[in-house]
Protein backbone atom coordinates (compact mmCIF):
# COMPACT_ATOMS: atom_id res chain seq x y z
CA UNK A 1 0.00 0.00 0.00
CA UNK A 2 1.90 3.21 -0.90
CA UNK A 3 1.77 6.43 1.03
CA UNK A 4 -0.61 9.32 -0.07
CA UNK A 5 2.09 12.38 -1.43
CA UNK A 6 0.47 15.42 -2.50
CA UNK A 7 2.69 16.51 -5.54
CA UNK A 8 2.60 20.18 -4.49
CA UNK A 9 2.65 19.98 -0.85
CA UNK A 10 5.36 22.45 -0.74
CA UNK A 11 3.48 25.38 -2.81
CA UNK A 12 0.47 24.72 -0.24
CA UNK A 13 2.69 25.31 2.48
CA UNK A 14 4.02 28.22 0.88
CA UNK A 15 0.86 29.80 0.46
CA UNK A 16 -0.69 29.09 3.47
CA UNK A 17 2.75 31.15 4.73
CA UNK A 18 1.53 33.92 2.51
CA UNK A 19 -1.78 33.61 3.66
CA UNK A 20 -0.80 33.91 6.90
CA UNK A 21 1.68 37.15 6.70
CA UNK A 22 -0.82 39.16 4.35
CA UNK A 23 -3.64 38.41 6.94
CA UNK A 24 -0.73 39.62 9.67
CA UNK A 25 0.03 42.44 7.42
CA UNK A 26 -3.85 43.34 6.90
CA UNK A 27 -4.60 43.09 10.90
CA UNK A 28 -1.69 45.60 11.82
CA UNK A 29 -2.71 48.36 9.07
CA UNK A 30 -6.36 48.17 10.61
CA UNK A 31 -5.06 48.12 13.73
CA UNK A 32 -3.11 51.37 12.75
CA UNK A 33 -5.71 53.05 11.63
CA UNK A 34 -7.60 52.55 14.88
CA UNK A 35 -4.83 54.04 16.75
CA UNK A 36 -5.27 56.99 14.43
CA UNK A 37 -8.38 57.30 15.02
CA UNK A 38 -8.03 57.03 18.55
CA UNK A 39 -5.67 59.51 18.58
CA UNK A 40 -7.91 62.10 16.75
CA UNK A 41 -10.67 61.56 19.49
CA UNK A 42 -8.49 62.39 22.28
CA UNK A 43 -7.08 65.62 20.62
CA UNK A 44 -10.60 66.54 19.54
CA UNK A 45 -11.50 65.93 23.48
CA UNK A 46 -8.06 68.54 24.64
CA UNK A 47 -9.27 70.93 22.38
CA UNK A 48 -12.68 71.01 23.66
CA UNK A 49 -11.45 71.09 27.41
CA UNK A 50 -8.70 73.81 26.03
CA UNK A 51 -11.64 75.82 24.47
CA UNK A 52 -13.72 75.56 27.50
CA UNK A 53 -10.46 76.50 30.27
CA UNK A 54 -9.48 79.07 28.12
CA UNK A 55 -12.94 80.83 28.12
CA UNK A 56 -13.62 80.41 31.70
CA UNK A 57 -9.87 82.06 32.57
CA UNK A 58 -11.02 85.33 30.39
CA UNK A 59 -13.96 86.26 32.96
CA UNK A 60 -14.40 89.77 30.89
CA UNK A 61 -10.77 90.53 30.52
CA UNK A 62 -9.88 91.29 26.97
CA UNK A 63 -5.83 90.17 27.04
CA UNK A 64 -4.37 90.30 24.32
CA UNK A 65 -1.66 87.82 24.63
CA UNK A 66 -3.85 85.34 25.85
CA UNK A 67 -6.21 85.75 22.73
CA UNK A 68 -2.67 85.02 20.62
CA UNK A 69 -1.47 82.24 22.52
CA UNK A 70 -5.16 80.76 22.59
CA UNK A 71 -5.04 81.37 18.89
CA UNK A 72 -1.92 79.58 18.14
CA UNK A 73 -3.01 76.91 20.39
CA UNK A 74 -5.99 75.89 18.50
CA UNK A 75 -4.05 76.55 14.78
CA UNK A 76 -1.80 73.88 16.32
CA UNK A 77 -4.45 71.53 17.49
CA UNK A 78 -5.82 72.07 13.55
CA UNK A 79 -2.60 71.24 12.05
CA UNK A 80 -2.74 68.13 14.49
CA UNK A 81 -6.15 67.38 13.36
CA UNK A 82 -5.72 67.59 9.80
CA UNK A 83 -2.82 65.84 9.68
CA UNK A 84 -4.15 62.90 11.84
CA UNK A 85 -6.96 62.44 9.46
CA UNK A 86 -4.59 62.56 6.02
CA UNK A 87 -2.72 59.63 8.14
CA UNK A 88 -6.47 58.10 8.28
CA UNK A 89 -7.23 58.18 4.53
CA UNK A 90 -3.61 56.80 3.83
CA UNK A 91 -4.48 54.17 6.05
CA UNK A 92 -7.77 53.03 4.42
CA UNK A 93 -6.19 53.22 1.19
CA UNK A 94 -3.28 50.78 2.90
CA UNK A 95 -6.23 48.68 3.56
CA UNK A 96 -7.85 47.92 1.02
CA UNK A 97 -4.30 47.30 -0.95
CA UNK A 98 -3.87 44.71 2.17
CA UNK A 99 -7.41 43.22 1.72
CA UNK A 100 -7.26 42.94 -2.15
CA UNK A 101 -3.40 40.80 -1.37
CA UNK A 102 -5.08 39.24 1.48
CA UNK A 103 -8.15 38.03 -0.70
CA UNK A 104 -6.02 36.73 -3.26
CA UNK A 105 -4.04 34.52 -0.91
CA UNK A 106 -7.06 33.15 0.73
CA UNK A 107 -7.97 32.17 -3.19
CA UNK A 108 -4.52 30.86 -3.75
CA UNK A 109 -4.73 28.89 -0.65
CA UNK A 110 -7.62 27.43 -1.31
CA UNK A 111 -7.49 26.66 -5.04
CA UNK A 112 -4.52 24.42 -3.72
CA UNK A 113 -5.87 22.93 -0.73
CA UNK A 114 -9.05 21.74 -2.88
CA UNK A 115 -6.61 20.15 -5.02
CA UNK A 116 -5.03 18.44 -2.36
CA UNK A 117 -8.64 17.18 -1.12
CA UNK A 118 -9.58 16.15 -5.10
CA UNK A 119 -5.95 14.53 -4.96
CA UNK A 120 -6.32 12.53 -1.73
CA UNK A 121 -10.38 11.38 -3.15
CA UNK A 122 -8.43 10.08 -6.34
CA UNK A 123 -5.70 8.29 -4.12
CA UNK A 124 -8.27 6.72 -2.04
CA UNK A 125 -10.47 5.67 -4.85
CA UNK A 126 -7.44 4.27 -6.09
CA UNK A 127 -6.66 2.07 -3.07
CA UNK A 128 -9.94 0.93 -2.73
CA UNK A 129 -9.72 -1.16 -6.33
CA UNK A 130 -6.55 -1.86 -5.81
CA UNK A 131 -7.48 -3.61 -2.37
CA UNK A 132 -11.30 -4.99 -4.27
CA UNK A 133 -8.66 -6.32 -6.89
CA UNK A 134 -6.38 -7.99 -4.78
CA UNK A 135 -9.31 -9.61 -2.72
CA UNK A 136 -11.13 -10.69 -5.90
CA UNK A 137 -7.76 -12.38 -6.74
CA UNK A 138 -7.61 -14.41 -3.82
CA UNK A 139 -10.93 -15.32 -4.38
CA UNK A 140 -10.39 -16.62 -7.57
CA UNK A 141 -7.02 -18.27 -6.39
CA UNK A 142 -9.09 -20.19 -3.71
CA UNK A 143 -11.53 -21.04 -5.92
CA UNK A 144 -9.26 -22.44 -8.82
CA UNK A 145 -7.52 -24.07 -5.71
CA UNK A 146 -11.01 -25.80 -4.75
CA UNK A 147 -11.84 -26.99 -8.01
CA UNK A 148 -8.44 -28.21 -8.19
CA UNK A 149 -8.71 -30.35 -5.36
CA UNK A 150 -12.17 -31.66 -5.96
CA UNK A 151 -14.08 -29.71 -3.93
Amino acid sequence: MKIFKFKFEKALEYKEQYEKIARGEFVKVKNEKQEQEQELILLKRKKKNFLKNSIGNKKGKLDLILLQQTNRQLENYKNKMKQINENIKDKEIEIEKKKEKLLEAVQDYKIFKKLKEKDYEKYTEEQKKTEQNFLDEITNNNYSRGKKNGR
